[in-house]
């Protein structure tokens, strides 16, 4: 039973990590700047939608690119800012704009590791619940040459992992403050 738990538990902390990454992975190569228009969008306006902790902001304003193009009047982020508010964008045809800069890429890479993390995290989990489950053939496979080098690099992969999260922790952390 511990077994098929800890399989429920992998694939649902798989669908989340998967989730997570994509959800962050669609919005690094804005960060990066590797796709959209560069510019700046100064916010008009913002709209708060929903009740309680279901709230969403989305503020619009006018997005000028750096090249010198037209301005669009119509541009838009669901960033929430204060109104007046200027800030470095990607813009894309479709008039939404996204944060570029220090902030939103670490944040974007800091989801990616500890994404990562927590998925490793639920594996080591399953190897603890069947280590538990079924004890015997366990020590049999607990007893074969390769499960300890794995075992070391796995544990090292996931201590460097953690290093880098601390890291872009902080890195998100200063530049948090140094915006607001």
């Amino acid at each position: 039973m511990a077994v098929y738990i800890g399989l429920v538990t992998v694939g649902c902390s798989g669908g989340f990590s998967i989730a997570l990454m994509h959800e962050f992975l669609t919005e690094l190569p804005y960060a990066l700047r590797l796709s959209g228009t560069p510019g700046v969008l100064k916010i008009a306006y913002c709209t708060t939608l929903g009740t309680g902790s279901g709230t969403s902001t989305s503020c619009s304003g006018t997005f000028q690119p750096d090249g010198g193009g037209a301005p669009d009047p119509t541009a838009f982020t669901n960033t929430g800012h204060h109104v007046g508010a200027t800030f470095p964008v990607q813009h894309l045809a479709d008039g939404n704009s996204y944060m570029v800069g220090v902030y939103p890429t670490a944040v974007a890479f800091a989801a990616l590791v500890g994404s990562l993390l927590l998925f490793m995290g639920f594996v080591a989990l399953l190897c603890v619940f069947t280590t538990f489950a079924l004890p015997g053939p366990s020590a049999r496979f607990g007893s074969r040459r390769w499960v300890k080098p794995v075992r070391r690099i796995a544990v090292r992969v996931a201590l460097g992992l953690g290093a880098i999260l601390g890291l872009l922790l902080l890195v998100t952390l200063i530049a948090w403050l140094r915006a607001g």
